[in-house]
């Protein structure tokens, strides 16, 4: 009797989810019609996708963006290739360019930054100073660990991990896997 009860209701779950999926899409698709999704994409609860100053978003088909995002676009770009999965909490700022190729597995609280602020010495606040931008490039089938670190001007080659609470300072050689603040080779495959 228990299952013919809780298979309706996961069902009139899963229906529910998507629809408020499908509103929130659409809410940001209003407010910044720079934003653009593929098909089968899902927002959760409290994401914010932004793009102002020029700056536009893209995200391919059957992406999933999980609850607590952040995806913002500040006059720079942002694309996300087809079939990603973006963990809850994870901050994504693109003053420059970002781009993630397909397949990539993004774990929750991530950050991916292609910005930092100005740092010449001297009296004025660094909060003031301008923003010193350069692009990062993450590969096809990519899977980045909890709490890890992207810095900016970075590539992750293809079929790398990056591991969980890593700091990439340097670029990913393609098929590597690194970890550690800063993140480093651990192993390097062939094929994989």
């Amino acid at each position: 009797m228990l299952e013919m009860i809780s298979r309706p209701a996961r069902a009139c779950c899963r229906v529910s989810n998507f629809l408020a999926s499908r509103f929130r899409i659409w809410r940001i698709r209003i407010r910044y019609p720079n934003c653009r999704f593929g098909r089968g994409v899902t927002v959760g609860v409290n994401v914010q996708v932004i793009a102002t100053d020029g700056g536009a978003i893209n995200i391919g088909a059957n992406v999933n963006i999980k609850d607590n995002c952040l995806l913002i676009a500040r006059s720079g770009t942002l694309n996300v290739g087809d079939e990603c999965f973006i963990g809850w909490g994870t901050v994504i700022c693109a003053n420059d360019s970002i781009s993630i190729g397909r397949d990539c597995l993004i774990a929750e609280y991530v950050t991916i930054r292609d910005q930092n602020h100005g740092s010449a010495l001297g009296e004025m606040p660094f909060r003031l100073q301008p923003m010193v931008s350069k692009q990062i490039t993450i590969e096809s089938n990519v899977w980045i660990g909890a709490k890890a670190t992207v810095l900016a001007g970075r590539t992750i080659g293809q079929n790398s991990i990056v591991g969980a609470n890593s700091v990439v300072t340097k670029n990913v050689e393609v098929g590597s896997t690194v970890a550690g603040v800063p993140a480093r080779a651990l192993l390097r495959k062939t094929k994989r």
